[in-house]
């Protein structure tokens, strides 16, 4: 009962960030490591559904790109959204860098209808998928001509994270 007790703790634990009570942690048996695994990695099942749901999928405009997942644990710790600012910070880009914040429904408008893209439905999937696995969602257009697309929003835990592609915009 004991084990499975802990195997059960240690999975919620792994699936999302702080614990703060350490007697919670003796109890099951946890170790430091995983305790500090717990507190900096984002939680794995949102990581898992948005790479299933984009896996084999590309981001179409003058070129195609695939879709990567992405997580940023140097984003602010406030669960909300972020700014450009803040978020060219989070990336190491300069301030002077060119932004701009889309909505989601501007990013896959395209890609979402049927009549021009045959993998609309997967596209409408990856979609629902974004907005139920993660909450202040935001799309971060950085740079010009080869345009970095970046949709992110927090996860259960609060963690920034979501996907990356490219958009070529002449």
């Amino acid at each position: 009962m004991r084990t499975a007790l802990a195997l059960c703790l240690l999975a919620s634990l792994s699936a999302c960030a702080p614990v703060d009570d350490p007697n919670a942690l003796d109890e099951v048996g946890a170790t430091e490591d995983e305790v500090r695994v717990c507190r900096t990695t984002p939680e794995t099942a949102t990581r898992t559904a948005l790479t299933a749901a984009s896996a084999g999928l590309y981001y179409t405009s003058e070129s195609d790109y695939p879709f990567d997942y992405v997580s940023y644990l140097a984003a602010p710790a406030s669960p909300s959204r972020i700014t450009t600012a803040q978020f060219l910070r989070v990336l190491g880009q300069p301030a002077t860098t060119p932004v701009e914040i889309r909505t989601l429904d501007r990013v896959f408008a395209p890609l979402t209808n049927p009549e021009y893209n045959p993998d609309a439905g997967r596209f409408s999937a990856l979609k629902r998928t974004i907005q139920q696995r993660l909450t202040y969602v935001q799309v971060f257009a950085v740079g010009t001509i080869q345009v970095h697309l970046y949709i992110v929003g927090r996860d259960r835990c609060g963690s920034l994270v979501g996907l990356h592609t490219i958009s070529i915009e002449t």
